[in-house]
C-alpha cells in the first residue's frame, strides 16, 4: 500500500480537511514548540497532500485519522468525520486483536499502528469509543491505551521514524493490509462495546491529584478576576442539548483548560475550575472524574497550549485570547468558524481534473527551487501565461469581459512565506521570454500618470505591474496627494481602458484612449495589508478584482535554513526543466502569433458542455457568497473571480493551442477557484477581525483624552461616523470583555472606564 492508498484507506468518499504534523522541536516535548501542521481539502487536495509527504519522508510526519470541518484546529470540537478505528497497537501483536485489523502499520521494529475499517459509521466520537473499549481491552497485550482519542496523530507510511532511542531511523510502512475487509458498527458493538469502559475509572497512566493539596474552588476561582471570558466559561451552565449540545460542552471545556495553560495556571487548579464548571460534561453525564484529569493532561500536554515565557509572549497571549472570544461569540461558534472549504466540483468531476498542465509543471519545477506555498507558485505560473497568452486572445462573452488579464495578492507571513522569491522567480521567467519584440515587465512603481503614459505607449499588448510590501502602496494611495486617483486608474486598466495623453489634431486637442492588458501580482504580511484594509475597500470595486492566494510561512527548521549549492549539471549546462517551460509558452506564443496580431485579440469560445459547466459554477459561488455571514466583502469579489476563472480556462486551452475550451480546462479552472476562495474568506476574515481590534484602540484613545472613563453618548459622537449604535456597542462588550475597560452608572449616565490593562 503506497501512500495515497493509505490516505484513501483514511478518508475514502468523506469530505472536509485533513492535516499532516510534525513537531519541528522534537517529539512531542512542552519545549518542542508549535505542531508544525499543513492542511488539505480532502478529496480535492488530495494530490497535493501526497505530494507534500513525499517530499517530506526522511521526516516524521504524521496525520490525524478524522477529517475536520475547518483547517487550522485538532480539537475534538471541531472533528467533522471518520471512517476507521485506530489503535496505537505499541507492541500489542496485531493477532491478539479479536477482529483482524484491515491494515497494520509498523512504526519500529515490534511496534505497530492498526486500523479497522467501518463501512456504516461516520462519526468521529462514536469511532474513537470503539478504540477506547478496544485499547482498553488489550491492555494487558501492551495497546497503548492513550491512542484512541479524536485528534490522535499516527504516523504516516512512506516516512521516517528518528526517534533518538532507535538503532537507526526506522521506514514507516504498511506491512498488512486485507482489502475489502471493513465491518459494521453493530459488529464493533458486540465485540468492542463503546460502554465497557464509560461506567467504570479509566486507568490512565497518570495519577490523579491529591484532594487534600488541591485549593477550593473560591481559591481556584481567583486565578480568574479579571478575565470575563475564562470567568464566563466556568459560571455558564451548560447541558447536553443546549446550545448545540454536547459538542459545545466539549469546546468551552478545551477552550478552558487551554487558556488556563496558556496563562501558566497549575493543573490541580485546572482541575478544580473544570470541575466545577458549567460546561463539565463528565459529571452531568455521570462519568468518573479520571476522565475529566484525563483530558485536563491533553490540554497541558498540548505544544500549543504550552506557558508563556516572556512579556512578548504574554502580549500575544492576550491577542490570542481576544480574537478566539470576541464579540460574546460562544467557543463552539468560534470554533465553527467561516473558513469552510468551498465544493465547486462533483466527486463523479474530481478524477476529470487534469494536473498535467502547465500551471502543474511549473509548481513542481518551483517547488525544487524553494519551498514556498505551491499556491504562490501556481499564480505565478498563470501570471506568465496571461502575460504570452493576453496578448492573442480574450473572453468569448456577449457583453466585453476585458482581456486575459489576471490579478494576485498573494499574502502571507515574514520573509520565510517566500513571496518574494517566488515574485523573482515569476520575472526571471519573463525576462527568458522578452527580445525585441515582446517586453512584459513594467516594474513596480509608478504614479498614475506614469503608467497612462507608458501603457499608451503599448497599444492592446500585455504588460505585467508587478510590487511587494503592497501595504506600503495601500497606504501611500491614500495618504499622498500625488497618488490621488492611483486606485481609479488602476481600475480602468483592470477592464482594459488607458487614458492617455492629450495629443494635437490640427487645432483640437483629444485625449487619446487606447486598450490594455494589463496583469497584476502584488506581494504583502498580510497583518500589514488587513491592518490597511477595510470591508469598504472590496465595495470600492478595487480590491474585487483581485485573487487572493494566502499561506502561513513554514516553520523556522535547520532544513529551512541550510544553504544548498547548485547541482554541477544544472550550473554547467542551465536548468533543463525551467528551460523547457519557457520552450513551452514561446511555442505557444508562436501558434498565436500565426492566427492573429499582437494587441488584435481573437475571442476564444467555448464548446457546449464546458461553457454549461463554467455558467453552473458561476451560480454555485455566487450562492457561495450570497449565503456568507461576510456576504458584503465576498460578493463583489466572488462576482469577479469567475470572471478570472473563466480566463484561466482560456489560458490553459490556448497554452495547449486548442482554439475552443474543453471541459477539462474548466474542471482545472474550477478546481483552482476553491482554493482561491478559501484563501478569499481567510484574508476578508483577517480584515474584519483587524478593523474591530482598530476600532476598540480608537476607542481606548478616546478614553484616555478624557482622563481615563467617558460618558456613552461623548465616545459615541467621536465614532458615529464609522459605527452604527448597535456595532458600537459591541466595541465596549469586546474591551470589556478583554479586561481593558468596565461600564459603571453615574446617576442617569453610563460612563466607560479603562482598568489600565
Amino acid at each position: 500500500m503506497n501512500t495515497g492508498e493509505f490516505f484513501d484507506l483514511l478518508f475514502g468518499d468523506l469530505d472536509g480537511w485533513a492535516v499532516v504534523c510534525s513537531f519541528p522541536g522534537g517529539f512531542f516535548s512542552p519545549k518542542a514548540g508549535p505542531t508544525d501542521q499543513e492542511w488539505f481539502a480532502w478529496p480535492e487536495e488530495r494530490a497535493q497532500m501526497i505530494a507534500y509527504v513525499l517530499q517530506r519522508t526522511d521526516n516524521d510526519l504524521y496525520t490525524v485519522p478524522t477529517l475536520y470541518r475547518t483547517k487550522g484546529s485538532r480539537k475534538a470540537a471541531n472533528a467533522h468525520l471518520g471512517r476507521t478505528v485506530y489503535a496505537d497497537a505499541d507492541s500489542a501483536p496485531p493477532e491478539a486483536f479479536k477482529l483482524k485489523p484491515t491494515a497494520v502499520v509498523a512504526t519500529s521494529t515490534g511496534r505497530t499502528q492498526c486500523y479497522w475499517v467501518v463501512d456504516d459509521c461516520r462519526d468521529p466520537d462514536l469511532l474513537s469509543q470503539y478504540g477506547r473499549a478496544l485499547a482498553h481491552m488489550h491492555r494487558n497485550d501492551g495497546c497503548d491505551t492513550g491512542g484512541w482519542d479524536i485528534g490522535q496523530l499516527l504516523r504516516i507510511p512512506g516516512t521516517t521514524n528518528n526517534k533518538p532511542d532507535l538503532v537507526a531511523p526506522f521506514r514507516v510502512e504498511v506491512v498488512e493490509h486485507t482489502s475489502g475487509l471493513v465491518y459494521t458498527s453493530s459488529v464493533f458493538s458486540k465485540v468492542y462495546d463503546p460502554n465497557s469502559v464509560k461506567s467504570a475509572a479509566v486507568q490512565l497512566d497518570v495519577e490523579m491529584p491529591d484532594e487534600s493539596r488541591l485549593p477550593t474552588f473560591e481559591e481556584a476561582r481567583g486565578v480568574l478576576v479579571g478575565s470575563y471570558e475564562l470567568l464566563r466559561l466556568v459560571d455558564e451552565a451548560v447541558v447536553k442539548g443546549e446550545k448545540g449540545g454536547a459538542g459545545d460542552r466539549s469546546a468551552r471545556m478545551w477552550a478552558l483548560l487551554s487558556n488556563l495553560s496558556r496563562m501558566g495556571v497549575d493543573p490541580g487548579t485546572a482541575f478544580v475550575l473544570a470541575r466545577n464548571a458549567g460546561c463539565n460534561k463528565y459529571r452531568q453525564d455521570g462519568r468518573p472524574e479520571e476522565e475529566l484529569w484525563a483530558e485536563v493532561m491533553r490540554a497541558y500536554g498540548d505544544p500549543d497550549n504550552q506557558p508563556v515565557v516572556s512579556d512578548a509572549d504574554a502580549a500575544k497571549l492576550d491577542r490570542t485570547i481576544a480574537r478566539e472570544n470576541r464579540a460574546r461569540q460562544p467557543v463552539a461558534a468560534a470554533v465553527q468558524t467561516t473558513l469552510l472549504p468551498a465544493h465547486f466540483l462533483s466527486k463523479e468531476e474530481r478524477p476529470q481534473v487534469p494536473y498535467d498542465t502547465f500551471v502543474d509543471r511549473y509548481q513542481a519545477w518551483g517547488s525544487t527551487r524553494t519551498d514556498a506555498a505551491p499556491q504562490y507558485l501556481r499564480a505565478a505560473a498563470l501570471t506568465c501565461m496571461s502575460a504570452v497568452y493576453g496578448d492573442f486572445g480574450k473572453p468569448p462573452t456577449k457583453y466585453d469581459s476585458g482581456g486575459l488579464n489576471l490579478w494576485f495578492l498573494i499574502l502571507g507571513g515574514t520573509t520565510r512565506s517566500r513571496k518574494s522569491t517566488v515574485r523573482g522567480m515569476m520575472v526571471y521567467t519573463l525576462d527568458a521570454l522578452s527580445n525585441d519584440g515582446f517586453v512584459y515587465d513594467i516594474g513596480s512603481n509608478a504614479t498614475a500618470e506614469g503608467l497612462m503614459n507608458e501603457l499608451a505607449e503599448r497599444p492592446g499588448w500585455t504588460s505585467v505591474f508587478h510590487r511587494d510590501e503592497v501595504h506600503g502602496l495601500l497606504y501611500e494611495v491614500g495618504a499622498k496627494n500625488y497618488m490621488a486617483g492611483f486606485k481609479e486608474a488602476l481600475t480602468e486598466l483592470y477592464d482594459g481602458r488607458v487614458h492617455g495623453k492629450l495629443r494635437a489634431t490640427g487645432t483640437v486637442k483629444k485625449t487619446a484612449s487606447t486598450r490594455t492588458v494589463f496583469i497584476m501580482l502584488m506581494a504583502g504580511v498580510t497583518e500589514h495589508v488587513t491592518k490597511a484594509l477595510t470591508a469598504a475597500d472590496f465595495a470600492s470595486g478595487f480590491l474585487a478584482r483581485f485573487v487572493f492566494i494566502h499561506a502561513d510561512p513554514p516553520p523556522r527548521t535547520r532544513e529551512s535554513e541550510w544553504m544548498e549549492q547548485e547541482e554541477e549539471t544544472v550550473a554547467a549546462g542551465g536548468d533543463t526543466v525551467f528551460e523547457s517551460l519557457v520552450d513551452e509558452l514561446l511555442l505557444g506564443r508562436s501558434f498565436w502569433s500565426v492566427q492573429t496580431t499582437r494587441g488584435a485579440q481573437l475571442k476564444i469560445g467555448f464548446d457546449d458542455i464546458a461553457w454549461k459547466r463554467l455558467n453552473e459554477f458561476i451560480w454555485e459561488a455566487g450562492n457561495a457568497a450570497e449565503e456568507h455571514e461576510l456576504r458584503e466583502v465576498l460578493q463583489p469579489t466572488v462576482d469577479r473571480m469567475t470572471k478570472s476563472v473563466m480566463k484561466t480556462a482560456i489560458l490553459l486551452a490556448m497554452h495547449e493551442s486548442e482554439l475552443t475550451v474543453s471541459l477539462r480546462h474548466v474542471l482545472k479552472a474550477v478546481s483552482l477557484a476553491e482554493e482561491w476562495y478559501g484563501h478569499l474568506v481567510t484574508v476578508a476574515t483577517k480584515i474584519r477581525q483587524s478593523y474591530w481590534l482598530r476600532r476598540q484602540d480608537d476607542l481606548m484613545d478616546i478614553i484616555e483624552e478624557y482622563g481615563g472613563q467617558v460618558s456613552w453618548s461623548k465616545a459615541y459622537a467621536r465614532m458615529r461616523r464609522d459605527l452604527r449604535p448597535r456595532e458600537f456597542g459591541e466595541v465596549v462588550d469586546a474591551l470589556v470583555m478583554a479586561g481593558k475597560a468596565i461600564l459603571r452608572r453615574h446617576g442617569n449616565t453610563q460612563v466607560i472606564e479603562s482598568t489600565g490593562r
